[in-house]
């Protein structure tokens, strides 16, 4: 008989151990769920930004040439300028 209630002690040891551990892994289950949320979560959100700097430096490389472009531009328009005011100035000189 007390060799009975002994083994039946254990068994209720045991079964509240068995709780226990069953309660840690469903604990342990929704930690790891919450994490993989997160990573997920950050992981679209580098894409995210990822997308964002490609986008930033192609519109950067556009004004870049864009700003080349006017530059000569602007070089071509003074030569030409300067030129211009070169012959208007030779023809100044001849009319005097």
């Amino acid at each position: 008989e007390d060799r009975a209630k002994r083994s039946e002690m254990k068994c209720v040891d045991l079964e509240h151990e068995v709780k226990n551990l069953h309660h840690q892994l469903k604990s342990f289950l929704a930690r790891i769920d919450d994490a993989q949320n997160k990573e997920q979560t950050c992981e679209d959100q580098v894409r995210r930004l990822s997308q964002h700097l490609k986008d930033a430096e192609r519109r950067s490389d556009l004004v870049f040439d864009e700003r080349t472009n006017l530059q000569k531009s602007a070089e071509t328009r003074a030569e030409y300028s300067t030129k211009q005011v070169q012959r208007l100035q030779r023809e100044v000189d001849l009319l005097e």
